[in-house]
């Protein structure tokens, strides 16, 4: 397992070095440059998928070790709507702080809504339905797929490699592995822009509590596209949900604020209480 954390960790925090030593994209992140973050984050995120494919390549029985199976269940379902409830109880949460206030998607996406006004006629009410659908089940599941680059890794190989220890033991380890890994881009300004040191601590918060709920979705589904799909989710709903929110501090947003941190660790709890993490095994 160490050949494999040396390996990805090589190639993302390689990949991350080389952009910013040659100034590839604006540190921190603009929008203007939306096109080439999004590009070098394609190729950072990718790390753990190119060590976990050639380790496994290397030792064989690759399909085994990356827990790739298209056996659906009911865990898959869940892996879609759990973390969809997680990100909406963060955003209520958002939104009992003093000064937060909520603002709905044709407001927050106004260039859009005008442009869509003009060319599908749709009202503000059936904008907000649109980018709904598009962020909960068409994003979620392109994102399903675009998320294997960091789930072969995570909650393939190493969740493959770390059979043995207890539910809490292993994903704990591959949250804080998880955690530590993004550490070059959330210093350029990933999630949380203006803290490129305190945002390296509380995202690596965010990973060892969420790394839990999504090792369970991965393990009861019985399949790393399970793990992407929980992912996946989580990345196409949590965007829309900070644009929602107007007055929030930088850690105040959404799941990947304190809110979220404090839905995440209750939830964390409910798998301990339920004894979920006793009735779940990698295989």
């Amino acid at each position: 397992m160490l050949a494999f954390l040396m390996l990805t960790f090589a190639w993302s925090w390689g990949v991350a070095y080389a952009v910013y030593a040659m100034k590839l994209v604006p540190i921190p992140f603009t929008p203007s440059s939306a096109g080439a973050t999004t590009l070098f984050l394609i190729v950072f995120m990718s790390g753990p998928a190119v060590a976990a494919l050639v380790m496994s390549a290397t030792e064989g029985g690759m399909k085994e070790k990356l827990r790739f199976r298209i056996l659906p269940n009911v865990w898959w379902i869940l892996a879609w709507a759990i973390p969809i409830a997680l990100i909406v109880a963060a955003q209520l949460t958002t939104l009992g702080v003093p000064g937060v206030s909520y603002v709905p998607p044709h407001q927050a996406l106004a260039p859009a809504m005008i442009q869509a006004e003009k060319t599908l006629g749709v009202t503000p009410i059936q904008f907000d339905y649109l980018v709904l659908f598009q962020a909960l089940v068409v994003g979620a599941l392109i994102n399903m797929f675009g998320t294997l680059t960091e789930e072969l890794g995570w909650r393939g190989y190493m969740l493959y490699r770390l059979i043995g220890h207890t539910f809490w033991t292993r994903h704990l380890i591959i949250g804080f592995a998880w955690g530590i890994w993004h550490a070059p881009v959330i210093a350029m300004g990933h999630n949380y822009p203006g803290e490129p040191v305190l945002g390296i601590g509380f995202f690596l918060i965010f990973c060892m509590l969420a790394s839990p709920i999504i090792g369970m979705a991965a393990e009861r589904g019985r399949s790393v596209l399970a793990a992407g799909l929980f992912h996946g989710t989580l990345n196409a709903a949590a965007p829309l949900s900070v644009l929602t929110i107007a007055g929030a501090g930088v850690f105040e947003r959404g799941i990947v604020g304190w809110p979220g941190l404090v839905v995440m660790a209750l939830s964390c709890a409910a798998i301990s209480a339920l004894g979920l993490d006793r009735k779940a095994h990698p295989e």
